[in-house]
């Protein structure tokens, strides 16, 4: 551990007693150079589909494998695209949205757009070290290609006048090769959040009936016969909503849940802001919530599910959430078929589209929900908490890792 300016906090043990980084100019230690695209209206420059070619948009992929598109022979002797050695590190000097800063590293040789800069590193710079170095470095590029983060671009100059702090080769090497491990084991561990997440969707899918069908696809064992529908209306106490607070500071001692408040994978309610007793305990007060009501998205962002804990309570929503009060079914049942199919696909197809898209109260308590008996109801509601359970775990570990190579990241880097 050190606080001296050209050495970073956190050094591995063979390296603890070498000398400071030295401080390095991109431009003179690797070769910069940016792409092209062939004309769009002349088809014998993308077919046949011979060499590959990437846009901007693509280094959110981090790591090429491949490319979207591929371009022809032709293609790259009539354009400004040229070939980009294998692990070059890959930025977007311009593109859509975050893209921008953005770095990604390519394992096989291809071409680019003239919206990507590739930096083809010498010997004195590891291209692993580099591409982690500039990972970290985003929201600076963003600032030095603009000013403000926001708008204009970076150029092959901007690009080239990049300073990095460098150890020898040696040590880049093992630095690069560990983060790049970490990143190995976050892709790993993203992997099965997203094939978690696709199990339950084919889950919601073959559990529920499909729509006009009495039986779903798929049942748990010891239940059988037709399932009946209710309108959730017939099986509620309660369908109400909110209104915005008059005061605007957030603040007080009631929790105020919006629909950005909701985890979309999970429903369960993060941080939110605040009202005041006063306005909670009167001009709010038919929108007072209960545990284990059921909020569910009506504005905007249609069909977000959460349930109301008693953590969170006192508490109280806006006209985005309807408020669903259970009376006669399984809570956990309920919650999970209000994400079912037919409901989604109602949801899709019979918005009120103004301002922005919502559901009215109406439409709300109309919704028709597959209705098997309490008891299936109940094993179907234990599972899928036992799997959403499994998911908010793996999502969990998940982010454990991106923070703690964040941490890494800050420590082994000047």
């Amino acid at each position: 551990m050190t606080n001296s300016k050209h050495l970073p906090k956190r050094r591995f043990k063979e390296f603890e007693l070498d000398g400071e980084w030295e401080q390095l100019k991109l431009g003179d230690h690797a070769n910069i150079l940016t792409g092209g695209t062939p004309n769009t209206s002349i088809s014998s420059y993308w077919e046949p589909k011979e060499i590959p070619w990437m846009s901007s948009g693509e280094v959110n992929k981090r790591r090429l494998d491949k490319t979207d598109n591929m371009i022809s022979n032709d293609g790259i002797r009539n354009s400004s695209a040229r070939w980009v050695k294998k692990h070059s590190i890959l930025i977007a000097l311009a593109g859509q949205g975050k893209t921008r800063g953005m770095v990604a590293v390519n394992n096989i040789p291809l071409t680019t757009n003239q919206s990507v800069a590739a930096i083809e590193p010498d010997k004195t710079l590891n291209y692993e070290f580099v591409f982690q170095n500039l990972s970290k470095r985003y929201d600076e590029l963003r600032l030095i290609s603009s000013g403000d983060g926001s708008r204009g671009g970076l150029n092959k100059q901007i690009v080239s006048d990049i300073s990095i702090a460098c150890p020898n080769v040696n040590e880049q090497e093992l630095i690069g090769n560990f983060l790049a491990d970490f990143d190995s084991l976050i892709t790993m561990n993203q992997h099965k959040l997203d094939k978690l997440k696709n199990l339950k969707k084919a889950y919601l899918s073959e559990m529920f009936p499909a729509e006009g069908e009495r039986v779903p696809k798929r049942r748990l064992p010891g239940f059988e016969g037709e399932w009946s529908t209710k309108k959730l209306r017939e099986i509620t106490s309660l369908i109400t909503k909110g209104t915005t607070p008059l005061e605007k500071s957030g603040e007080g001692e009631v929790n105020f849940i919006k629909v950005e408040n909701l985890d979309a994978s999970n429903g369960k309610i993060l941080s939110c802001s605040k009202i005041s007793s006063e306005e909670h305990n009167g001009y709010l007060k038919r929108s007072q919530l209960n545990e284990n009501d059921i909020l569910f998205s009506i504005a905007g962002t249609l069909g977000r599910i959460g349930i109301v804990e008693s953590r969170i309570l006192p508490a109280n929503t806006n006209q985005a959430l309807a408020i669903i009060r259970n009376k006669r079914s399984n809570l956990r049942y309920l919650a999970i078929a209000l994400k079912s199919g037919s409901i989604t696909n109602f949801i899709l197809s019979n918005p009120t589209i103004g301002a922005q898209p919502n559901l009215s109260l109406e439409q709300v308590g109309s919704l028709e929900i597959p209705f098997p008996s309490l008891d299936e109801q109940k094993q179907i509601g234990e599972f899928f908490h036992k799997l959403d359970q499994s998911i908010t775990l793996q999502q969990q570990k998940l982010d454990k890792l991106k923070d703690l190579k964040k941490a890494y990241l800050n420590e082994l880097f000047v």
